[in-house]
């Protein structure tokens, strides 16, 4: 606990030590129940070994994204509400004192939310099968750390999406040997910012184990002067509008002096290894990977573009990304989890007319409740399928959740395409385009700023 604090106060009893067991056996997925895992850019595979190999893969591809070495599994801004810009206002602070220390083995976990992600629409409604048995019902329940108890007679997806409710903020301070969780409560009360501590404390018991040894837990609640707190001493309690004078005079008292000894680099890897890991894991079945040889059920790792696309996804959205980074695959995700009874989903492909792509994709999605649009014929044009989307979206009377693939880069500077395009956004909930991989004769950043203009969001993948 933090130097200052001698008393049994909210933050006193939930500091600490973890409870350590066993972590959750996840390569049991793939070695006993059967789920093929699917690595990025390769085939699905039955060997649980590559899972080893994948956490690695994703170590390297989050930890590129700074040049002090911290990991930052950041999501895109929120934007609008209050809540956000407070929130935003904390992990600067912290943010702005970590480079002034130039502190090194630190993850930052903003808006964290817990993996896996389970598919509850028809794409994986072949999941339930693999669950016919108490035996394998248990060893999934055992792999993501449920309790099966609290499963018995209910949706097991449900009980499993429970661990995703979202966490404020998360750093792993390898450094000093403990993890943070910081929860911002900008009303009058605190409301239960207490259970939200013991949940994801009991949460990290669960999944991560033996990873917590030497590891201790400590919560602080951000919050306002004038919001209303139950029994905390000021130690836990950081004000959101502090100067970083303010903060850094924080920080230094708040700083637990028994945890001053470093933790290894190797105790650290892996731990973040499996955090980043865990909360990329989607469990699901996708039309991309289907074959009459392969498993229909997948364990997919998402790397660092479609994590983005998937965590916060934006209402509409230009991708942009060299080959094989995992665009189409994105999409076909987003229409998994984004659609519901209330929406209509549709895939278009304006990729390469008869292709092998948009052979499985027809073959699939006859049998789902997503619609798929592509050529017919070598002399159709994007027009003419903006058309051919315009006209179902007008006989509906849902929501649309549209997803363009392999949108060639060339039609989007067409005014026509623009208006066909802005005429789509009316009526729907997403809209989402994938470029294709053909270079462009226009400039790039006078056409990221002409969408952006009509309300989209640039990512790169």
């Amino acid at each position: 606990m933090p130097p200052n604090c001698n008393c049994n106060c909210g933050g006193c009893k939930l500091c600490g030590d973890f409870l350590c067991s066993e972590f959750a056996p996840i390569n049991d997925i793939v070695t006993i129940l059967g789920i093929s895992l699917l690595p990025f850019q390769a085939e699905h595979t039955d060997n649980p070994a590559e899972i080893d190999k994948e956490m690695e893969n994703l170590y390297t591809d989050w930890r590129c994204q700074t040049n002090n070495g911290i990991i930052e599994m950041t999501p895109p801004k929120k934007t609008g509400s209050q809540s956000s810009l407070e929130e935003e206002k904390v992990l600067q602070l912290f943010r702005t004192n970590l480079d002034l220390e130039n502190l090194e083995n630190v993850a930052i976990f903003p808006n964290f939310k817990p993996g896996p992600l389970i598919n509850r629409t028809a794409f994986g409604v072949n999941l339930d099968n693999i669950l016919q048995t108490p035996e394998r019902k248990e060893t999934l329940f055992r792999a993501f750390n449920l309790n099966v108890d609290e499963v018995t007679g209910s949706d097991w997806r449900k009980q499993i999406n429970k661990n995703r409710q979202e966490k404020d903020l998360v750093i792993i301070f390898g450094c000093f040997s403990f993890v943070l969780q910081v929860e911002t409560k900008g009303g009058i009360r605190q409301g239960n910012v207490e259970q939200q501590f013991r949940t994801f404390k009991a949460y990290l018991e669960r999944t991560h184990g033996t990873l917590l040894k030497n590891l201790k837990f400590l919560p602080v609640l951000a919050k306002h002067p004038e919001t209303q707190v139950g029994q905390w001493c000021t130690d836990y309690l950081l004000d959101i509008s502090s100067s970083v004078s303010q903060f850094s005079q924080w920080w230094e008292n708040f700083l637990p002096i028994e945890v001053q000894a470093e933790a290894s680099t190797e105790s650290f890897e892996k731990l973040v290894k499996r955090m980043l890991m865990i909360s990329s894991l989607v469990l699901t079945s996708l039309p991309q990977q289907l074959s009459q040889n392969s498993p229909d059920s997948h364990l997919i790792i998402l790397r660092k573009g479609q994590w983005r696309l998937l965590s916060a996804p934006p209402q509409f959205a230009v991708i942009q990304g060299n080959p094989t980074t995992g665009k189409s695959l994105a999409l076909e995700l987003g229409l998994a989890f984004r659609c519901t009874e209330e929406s209509c989903g549709s895939l278009v492909s304006l990729g390469e007319y008869s292709s092998f792509q948009n052979e499985i994709r027809s073959d699939h999605f006859m049998s789902t409740d997503i619609t798929f649009i592509c050529y017919q014929n070598a002399t159709q044009t994007p027009t003419d399928l903006l058309q051919i989307m315009k006209t179902k979206q007008e006989t509906q009377s849902k929501d649309s959740i549209i997803c363009f693939d392999d949108f060639p880069l060339e039609d989007l500077k067409n005014p026509d395409v623009r208006n066909q395009i802005r005429n789509l956004m009316e009526k729907s909930r997403n809209l989402w385009i994938v470029v294709d991989d053909s270079p462009s004769s226009f400039d790039l950043e006078d056409w990221k700023e002409d969408w952006k203009a009509l309300g989209f969001t640039f990512l790169q993948f």
